[in-house]
């Protein structure tokens, strides 16, 4: 075995003692050290060590990425030749992107979607709104879709901006039967169930305003207040989930970790800061309480000592300088798209993006707020590398995980013309051994 030489025995030295003083120094300091040269393999294995600990400690800045892989959750895989559309086929619902879903008390889902007419005859173009939501019955992969609200022959719900000379057609089989101006408002990143009460975070490009339901979708109102596009901003873009047969959980509920003073269950909340998309913030809120603002509170601890407070405080949960996407970045959007508890495995599992549609990550914590570990990450998911377009949705639909939690669904979208692209996409997820 060939000793080490000297010059990585003192890197490998102030490492250590930089890591006494700043440990997130050492995030990928590692493969420096050992970059031709050929050390002992006791080092090579200090070196993993002293990432995995890098990666967990949460200091001032955060818990960074990368992560150690989960323990949980070895693997994922992803049946393209299954999903939706069928490899080669014609995109679905052409325009119509997120695709959010949430389901309520009486076990109805919904699914919504942005800037476009939903599925035909709807396009981008046609019956196009800002915000459509469906009722979907069935099970995936055939799902059936009856409209709920969106763009209505009378132009109530439309967004007629985009649409060319400023007046979206209209066909029958696509047209909304009930529609307002909260439609052509802002399109839905997020949307949850609570009891018999559907919220959704509907962005307007210049801010993020949160709206209602209590008639399953047909009427919204929105919250007295809203979220500027402004420098510095905490803006909410993911809500927390359970799944299917989750303790205390289950059709309506909020995927609440603890209860609130009022009785009520926290909904929980991530979000990014307007200007810096690289950085995860948590907030929660009671249930009862999610449409006042000063109710909010944000996470201001760590992992291992979790503390709220305002949002002045706020401490992120999860940075990945990797997520520094332009897209995110300027419209003030986090780079979690999903998350949903998994209560066979008591893991929170949330889905990520780099920049691409291809750069999935898929990461896991037994908690909201970490430790994070990761479940999954490709640079050419799908094998959508070459296509270089940027991710709009990966969103895991809650009400049909498995009863043992290996599997899951989930609709994504991307920006661009080449598939996925900017429709609605359906996959189905094996978590291995």
């Amino acid at each position: 075995m060939k000793l080490p030489s000297l010059r990585v025995l003192i890197g490998i030295s102030a490492v250590v003692v930089l890591f006494a003083v700043t440990p997130l120094v050492i995030i990928g300091g590692c493969d420096i050290l050992v970059r031709g040269e050929d050390p002992a393999r006791v080092i090579t294995r200090a070196c993993e060590v002293l990432k995995f600990w890098g990666a967990m400690v949460v200091g001032a800045a955060g818990p960074v990425a990368p992560f150690p892989q989960s323990s949980v959750i070895q693997s994922i895989t992803w049946d393209f030749a299954g999903g939706l559309p069928a490899p080669g086929g014609q995109a679905l619902a052409p325009g119509s992107d997120l695709w959010s879903s949430a389901w309520l008390s009486n076990g109805n889902m919904y699914m919504a979607w942005g800037d476009g007419g939903g599925f035909a005859p709807g396009d981008n173009t046609v019956c196009r709104t800002r915000f459509g939501l469906d009722r979907v019955t069935g099970t995936p992969p055939s799902f059936s879709f009856t409209r709920i609200s969106g763009c209505k022959a009378d132009g109530t719900g439309c967004e007629n901006a985009a649409c060319p000379g400023g007046v979206c057609p209209h066909n029958q089989g696509c047209d909304a039967p009930s529609g307002s101006s909260v439609n052509a408002f802002g399109a839905p990143v997020a949307m949850i169930a609570i009891g018999s009460t559907l919220h959704a975070i509907l962005d307007h490009n210049t801010s993020t305003q949160l709206h209602s339901s209590t008639d399953g979708g047909v009427t919204w109102v929105p919250m007295s207040w809203s979220v500027p596009r402004t420098i510095g901003n905490y803006v909410p873009t993911t809500f927390v989930q359970y799944g299917a047969n989750a303790q205390g959980g289950g059709a309506g509920n909020s995927g609440a970790l603890d209860m609130a003073p009022d009785g009520s269950q926290y909904v929980y909340v991530y979000g990014g800061k307007v200007g810096d998309p690289t950085r995860i913030y948590l907030a929660r809120v009671s249930a009862n309480q999610i449409a006042t603002q000063s109710a909010w509170q944000y996470f201001t601890g760590t992992s291992q000592a979790p503390s709220w407070g305002t949002w002045t405080s706020a401490q992120p949960v999860l940075i990945d300088t990797a997520m520094n996407d332009p897209l995110a970045r300027n419209l003030a959007l986090s780079s979690f798209y999903s998350a949903v508890y998994f209560p066979v495995l008591g893991r929170y599992v949330v889905t990520a993006r780099a920049v691409t549609i291809a750069q999935l990550r898929v990461y896991d914590s037994p908690t909201p707020w970490g430790p994070w570990t990761t479940a999954y990450t490709s640079d050419n998911w799908g094998n959508y590398g070459s296509i270089n377009q940027p991710t709009v949705s990966l969103n895991i639909i809650p009400k049909f995980l498995s009863a043992d939690n290996r599997t899951f669904w989930m609709t994504y979208s991307s920006i661009g013309s080449q598939a996925p692209g900017d429709n609605y996409n359906l996959i189905k997820a094996t978590i291995g051994p």
